[in-house]
């Protein structure tokens, strides 16, 4: 028995212009979980990011789910929480979970749902001690929820961009003697997190499984794991940001474009860079204006994806120009003849100006 993971894909309409790659991701996953042979695949919320593109979408996402060769659980996320009235069609091989209890059986698993509703913690607490006596002890059980674990909760750009807002709050604490081993979760965008609870159990957010704003860098995952077994991240095949911070050091390189190049060659071709150059370099000694710097560095970007460029680095010339340190280079020649000991002791005074 194996289940596929996922959530967050925010599918859209034609008027966002990142509609097609969520569309692709949806795509990927299927065909991962077909190639993978999966016996089960769950989507956890926010299939849509609206209810308006769930009800304009259907028949476009029905399509997509008829290509998978095994059934598939949906449950509502804050987002979408009104795409799914009673006697909505999203195919043959598809179960919507609209109510906690009542929960589905397939390929011998018992699947619970949880759908997003504007609760606050004690309500939720209260409702799953309920459906947990409804629970057969003779198949395994997972549920299937949307909203955030206040255990890792406290970096609210995890979370996609909700605000400093609570959704749907819970705690690991909860589900501790509870009898799901497995709670596979939705809402939290930034990546894959595990989270152990009781004896044997799991809390898994897959992160969302395509990039929905710049804040979910890094390679896309989905869960696939077997029930008995510890739940492991897969890495899909669709678009994400990569954020690449680059300093530059006078004192370590020579040239700052080369150490731009040697950096740049070392990210994924696939990924969508969100970049910002900052730090210092020495002008004068490469006869290189900010601006040609400037120039250089686009030239390379050129050969890369690049949806966001931020050019924060100064010439350390203009510094090296300056009439306070011209004085105090002065001065300190005029006090010692120690060449070694000058040029150590501007180096410390360059070194102290970067770093402020």
């Amino acid at each position: 028995m194996k289940i596929l993971h996922t959530s967050d894909l925010h599918l859209t309409e034609k008027e966002n212009p990142h509609r097609e790659e969520r569309w692709t991701a949806l795509r990927t996953i299927i065909s991962e979980g077909n190639r993978n042979k999966v016996n089960l695949m769950v989507i956890s919320g926010d299939l849509f990011d609206s209810d308006r593109a769930g009800n304009a979408m259907r028949a476009t996402v029905r399509a997509e789910f008829e290509r998978a060769s095994f059934p598939i659980v949906v449950i509502a996320g804050n987002h979408d929480s009104e795409s799914y009235p009673e006697g909505v069609f999203f195919g043959e091989n598809v179960k919507v979970i609209r109510d906690l209890f009542n929960p589905v059986e397939l390929e011998g698993v018992s699947v619970w749902g949880f759908p997003y509703k504007d609760l606050r913690s004690e309500k939720i607490l209260l409702m799953l001690r309920r459906a947990a006596k409804e629970v057969k002890n003779d198949v395994p059980a997972v549920l299937l929820l949307h909203g955030e674990l206040l255990d890792i909760s406290g970096i609210w750009e995890n979370y996609g961009n909700e605000g400093a807002s609570r959704y749907f709050p819970v705690r690991l604490s909860y589900f501790a003697g509870l009898p799901w081993n497995y709670v596979l979760a939705g809402h939290f965008h930034t990546n894959f997190d595990i989270n152990r609870f009781g004896d044997a159990g799991y809390f898994v957010y897959p992160g969302s499984p395509v990039s929905v704003t710049e804040k979910e860098t890094g390679i896309r995952k989905v869960n696939i794991f077997e029930p008995g077994k510890v739940p492991s991240e897969h890495p899909v095949s669709s678009f994400f940001y990569e954020s690449l911070e680059i300093t530059l050091n006078p004192f370590k390189e020579d040239d700052p474009l080369e150490s731009i190049k040697k950096r740049l060659s070392e990210v994924s071709p696939a990924a969508a860079l969100l970049v910002r150059i900052n730090g210092f370099y020495d002008g004068r000694k490469l006869n290189m204006s900010e601006e040609k710097l400037s120039e250089g560095i686009n030239k390379l970007l050129k050969e890369k994806n690049c949806s966001r460029k931020i050019f924060e680095f100064k010439d350390l010339g203009r510094i090296l120009e300056d009439e306070t340190y011209k004085e105090f280079c002065d001065k300190l020649a005029e006090e010692s003849r120690d060449e070694q000991r000058n040029m150590e002791i501007k180096n410390l005074l360059l070194r102290a100006v970067m770093e402020a």
